[in-house]
């Protein structure tokens, strides 16, 4: 699913797996050009969780 949102002055185009993406942003909708766009991807979702796992271990260590 794709839909462009507009924060901060700046139109985003935003690829998403989730529709939960869509909807967290749709205060934001909006049907201007965009500056920029962003596509989000498995292998994006899979590389977030792993730094993730490595935060949080590096967080328990301290």
């Amino acid at each position: 699913m794709v839909n462009r949102y507009k924060m901060a002055d700046k139109v985003i185009e935003v690829s998403s797996l989730y529709e939960a993406v869509h909807e967290y942003c749709k205060d934001y909708a909006t049907d201007e050009q965009p500056d920029f766009s962003v596509n989000i991807t498995p292998d994006d979702i899979v590389l977030e969780k792993q730094k993730s796992g490595s935060e949080y271990a590096y967080e328990v260590m301290q």
